[in-house]
């Protein structure tokens, strides 16, 4: 090294280094899930499982209806769908010593990570 060379170690520490209250963002994971879903409440004290029921589609009419004449009738199809409900969560524990001394905002960051993983 050159011996006219400025290094870190002959800076001030507050000179070299930036502190912005700012936090970066995260990424965050992109559910599609959501999108195609419907949410429903099941009452207390009833059950963990839910069954969601839809009806088929009828077959196609192909052939053209005579006057006079009735269709033989056809009969309507169920399809099931069994859901098992699960408890899914995070405990955080942030010491009151972070929260009265840090600068950094680490509370909001966290809450919104708890938020998002309740969603």
């Amino acid at each position: 090294m050159a011996a006219g060379t400025t290094t870190t170690a002959q800076v001030d520490p507050e000179v070299n280094l930036f502190f912005d209250n700012i936090l970066l963002d995260r990424h965050q994971p992109y559910y599609v899930y959501s999108y195609f879903s419907q949410e429903r409440r099941i009452p207390q004290k009833n059950s963990k499982n839910a069954i969601f029921r839809r009806f088929e589609n009828l077959s196609d009419a192909l052939t053209p209806l005579t006057e006079g004449v009735s269709p033989s009738s056809e009969q309507v199809n169920k399809f099931d769908i069994t859901a098992t409900v699960s408890q899914y969560g995070k405990v955080v524990e942030l010491s009151d010593d972070i929260i009265v001394t840090v600068n950094c905002a680490v509370n909001k960051p966290t809450l919104i990570d708890l938020e998002f993983l309740a969603a």
